[in-house]
């Protein structure tokens, strides 16, 4: 109401209604097998479309490829978390329940993608926030 006021005796406005607009938070869940020559690039395209952070659910053999060794510093920015699933076999849709039992709650989104999925956006939608919000699929429910 103050802002009001002050918009009022400089503009001439009366009773602008001032809102801040809820950014909605979207992660992304996959679950990985020896995809370091592909997880820059994943990791790069979902952070350029807007997505607040990935969970990795990291499959490699126990002595495999790390992703760690490809995307350190996005996840030393905490972009990217590793969740260790190495040397467990069939562990895909486990992974997915285990991403959505943990995370639910902290994200208004959760996307499940492979690393061979890239989601693109056609214009005007640049970030996938945008998207969602205009698109008015926030209100959307799971059927179960």
């Amino acid at each position: 109401m103050f802002l009001n006021f002050i918009l009022y005796i400089f503009y001439g406005f009366h009773f602008i209604k001032i809102s801040k607009k809820k950014l909605l938070k979207v992660c992304l869940c996959v679950i990985g097998k020896r995809e370091n020559r592909y997880v820059k690039e994943f990791v790069e395209h979902y952070k350029k479309i807007g997505y607040n952070k990935i969970f990795i659910y990291d499959n490699n053999e126990i002595n495999d490829e790390k992703f760690e060794d490809v995307i350190q510093n996005e996840i030393d920015k905490g972009f990217v978390s590793i969740i260790n699933y190495r040397g467990l076999k069939g562990k895909q849709v486990f992974s997915y329940k285990d991403c959505y039992k943990n995370n639910n709650k902290n994200y208004d989104w959760l996307s499940f993608f492979d690393f061979d999925e890239f989601l693109e956006l056609n214009p005007p939608f640049i970030k996938i926030q945008d998207y969602l919000e205009i698109k008015n699929l926030k209100n959307a429910r799971i059927l179960k």
